[in-house]
């Protein structure tokens, strides 16, 4: 904290509350940027706030660079693609497919899928009037072939 001592007169002492709120406020920074980047905090800031590591501290960065590691090989390739979007880094490669193109499989393979859906849509439909309708017909409390005939 050179700078801030410059900025205290340059007597070299700074306010302990003072010193303790700036390095709170500098971890709480360091946070802030790290979860917009990588989806964590901030790594070592138990040594940012009170100048030493602690074995909270140690197990908190293990949580994050694994979470970090998950994120970014499984989850965050959009984020980077949009960093480097609008970053100006994005290289535009003109032998690569555009994801603006049609699909150009047969339509059979796009169908398929909402078929599939739709006719179990319509058997869950289905066996809920049936539920419905036999209900109606045999009263709410017990199936017919349960009810004895004394």
């Amino acid at each position: 904290p050179l700078q801030l001592q410059q900025l205290a007169g340059g007597t070299g002492a700074l306010d302990p509350a003072f010193e303790q709120a700036f390095k709170h406020l500098w971890a709480d920074h360091a946070d802030a940027i790290s979860l917009v980047y990588s989806g964590t905090g901030a790594l070592k800031t138990d040594f940012t706030r009170t100048g030493k590591r602690s074995p909270a501290g140690v197990m908190n960065d293990l949580n994050n660079s694994v979470v970090r590691y998950v994120k970014n090989n499984f989850f965050d390739g959009f984020r980077q693609d949009s960093f480097d979007f609008f970053l100006g880094y994005y290289i535009v490669n003109p032998l690569a497919a555009s994801p603006f193109e049609l699909d150009e499989r047969p339509a059979r393979y796009a169908v398929l899928p909402g078929l599939l859906v739709l006719g179990m849509l319509m058997f869950t439909l289905t066996l809920i009037m049936f539920h419905c309708e036999y209900r109606t017909k045999h009263g709410p409390n017990v199936p017919s072939h349960t009810q004895s005939s004394f």
